[in-house]
């Protein structure tokens, strides 16, 4: 199965506008999911050992992250769990 990740409509952004983020996914499976769950990681090594910081449940392929749940230039990785 394929899919992509943008942030903000983008893939891999340098950098969004420090405001709220709108994180989706594009699959072919758009009629088949029951819930997303988009997880938020500080590092690489807390991404390699699932521990989020901020985990946010979705009905659909997209979700919104508010600004005053991340940290100003702060890097930020994410995975989505379909």
């Amino acid at each position: 199965m394929e899919f992509k990740l943008y942030a903000d409509g983008k893939v891999n952004p340098l950098g969004l506008d420090f405001d709220d983020v709108r994180l989706s996914i594009e699959t072919e499976l758009n009629g088949k999911i029951e819930s997303v769950n988009f997880n938020l990681y500080y590092s690489l090594i807390d991404l390699e050992n699932n521990q989020p910081f901020l985990t946010v449940l979705s009905k659909t392929l997209a979700a919104i992250i508010s600004a005053r749940d991340l940290k100003e230039t702060q890097k930020i990785f994410w995975n989505a769990k379909i």
